[in-house]
């Protein structure tokens, strides 16, 4: 027991590695503040969304101005192409010929109002919304100043519009007048709003494509493999070792898939190399005990034989003398119930005898099938029925058979006890390499909680004084001195089944 110590902390070591690594999974799946999918949202495409979305802020600022001068534009070349006529017309003061002008001229859609001015300012000619008077107008003033066309914004009859000027001039080329063109500044302003609207429209439409196909690309592609990954980690972490993660593609996630199922087989290696161990240090302290025990009972069973051996011949001796000194009969029955108390006792010892001083003897060879015979024919009264099966194997293997027939018998004994009305006993082999020997019973059977106690010495469930409880341990005993074992099964059908295991080629308890 001198080196069972530290071989005991190198493998609580081992555990501890292990409990460690499941730790780490853990926090693994459980620490990160935000997941892949939200790091390549908020790191990739949010500003990817915000360059595009002043991409578009600057185009629709110049497809507004392109607009906005393209409407401007259609007014200006309206009022040029009829200040021609219209200047000729006020030349000849023909006021007739200048409203049908202005009135061809607010038919058309895109015009809101048209008017003509005389040198002064004064309202001559208009048609639809005009300024009474313009010697206001920075704009006209331009004009009548450079003789240049002007456009600008004003209000006009308390509505916005957009002004347009050109200078009338008369056959000597002087400034006699004005022509005043105007459009609702809300067409205007409505035409640009729908160009913002389509080009924000088709921008959020594109960046609501862009995130669905990548997060459809990423649950393909990344979400996918990271939801297997850590549903195989979660496994591993709770103790499933036969776990694994298959990835071919992408290339890292294939890396990945190398390294944990690496990781998953070191595990796996360390964890079976751990139980070996301590499978090894069990047995061994097993045994240790088990010996230390039998040293004990046997020590134990010596000084009861060499203490009660000889008082209970001296009793056994008294008692015969007293029945024949007894001639009225009177004590017949005491005397009758002391010698089988001295019968008992005598019992008791050689039980704890063949317990704990098995007798070392050479191997021979033993029929299993002929033992069963000859236990079978003992007298085991009438209440039971011990039943042989017919097409059992003949088998024979070397061992002690004082032994065997000590442990058959016992087998036999408890099942009889037990039995309502049969036992059936039989041999065969398994088809594994082992040689099964079994005594079944139609009794009630063993409680699940005593099964894992049946073959302690001193184990019963006797009413007190009925058993000594080393029955079974005396069988399992003999069984691991013919290196098999015991072992207890439940049948289907019900009652208490035993079995006695044997190897092909078993070595005797002589050879040990």
């Amino acid at each position: 027991m001198g080196t069972g110590q530290p071989v005991r902390a190198r493998h609580l070591q081992r555990s501890s590695s292990v409990v460690s690594s499941d730790t780490m999974f853990n926090g693994i799946t459980h620490a990160k503040p935000y997941d892949l999918r939200q790091a390549f949202l908020f790191g990739v495409f949010l500003p990817v969304a915000v360059l595009s979305a002043g991409v578009v802020l600057v185009m629709v600022g110049w497809a507004e101005r392109t607009l906005e001068s393209r409407l401007q534009g259609e007014i200006e070349l309206i009022s040029r192409a009829v200040a021609p006529d219209i200047s000729v017309n006020l030349a000849h003061g023909d006021d007739q010929e200048i409203r049908r002008s202005l009135d061809s001229l607010f038919s058309i859609r895109r015009v809101y109002g048209a008017a003509v001015y005389d040198e002064r300012g004064d309202l001559v000619v208009a048609a639809g919304t005009a300024d009474p008077d313009v010697r206001s107008s920075a704009a006209a003033s331009g004009v009548v100043r450079t003789g240049e066309d002007d456009g600008r914004y004003r209000k006009v009859d308390g509505r916005n519009v957009y002004a347009y000027f050109s200078p009338l001039l008369d056959h000597g080329g002087r400034i006699h007048g004005l022509l005043q063109i105007t459009r609702d500044r809300r067409e205007i302003e409505s035409a640009l709003g729908e160009v913002r609207t389509l080009a924000w429209s088709v921008w959020v439409f594109a960046v609501v494509l862009s995130v669905v196909i990548t997060l459809l690309l990423y649950r393909r592609l990344v979400g996918r493999h990271v939801q297997t990954l850590l549903q195989r980690m979660g496994a591993l972490a709770r103790g499933d070792r036969d776990v694994s993660f298959n990835a071919a593609s992408p290339r890292e996630f294939s890396e990945i898939a190398r390294g944990f199922n690496g990781m998953v087989q070191a595990i796996r290696t360390a964890e079976s190399e751990l139980r070996e161990r301590q499978q090894r240090e069990r047995q061994l302290e097993r045994k240790l005990q088990e010996a230390e025990r039998t040293a004990v009972v046997g020590r134990v069973a010596q000084g009861l034989a060499h203490e009660l051996a000889s008082p209970l011949s001296v009793i056994a001796g008294r008692v015969r003398r007293m029945e024949r000194w007894d001639s009225t009969g009177r004590f017949g029955p005491l005397l009758k119930d002391v010698q089988r108390q001295v019968v008992r006792m005598t019992g008791i010892v050689r039980q704890v005898l063949n317990y704990g001083v098995p007798q070392s003897r050479s191997p021979t060879e033993v029929s299993l099938s002929k033992l069963l015979e000859r236990a079978s024919r003992v007298d085991w009264g009438e209440r039971v029925e011990v039943r042989l099966n017919p097409a059992m194997t003949d088998v024979t293997i070397r061992g002690d058979t004082v032994r065997l027939e000590l442990a058959v018998s016992n087998l036999l004994s408890n099942a009889v006890r037990h039995a309502r009305t049969r036992v059936d006993v039989g041999v065969h082999r398994d088809g594994d390499g082992w040689i099964v020997l079994y005594v079944e019973d139609d009794g009630p059977g063993v409680a699940p909680e005593d099964v894992m106690h049946v073959f302690q010495p001193f184990f019963t469930r006797q009413p007190s004084g009925s058993g000594t409880g080393l029955g079974l341990a005396i069988v399992a005993n003999a069984m691991r001195e013919h290196q098999g074992e015991a072992r207890y099964e439940s049948p289907a059908a019900g009652g208490a089944r035993f079995v006695l295991r044997f190897p092909e080629s078993p070595a005797g308890a002589g050879d040990e």
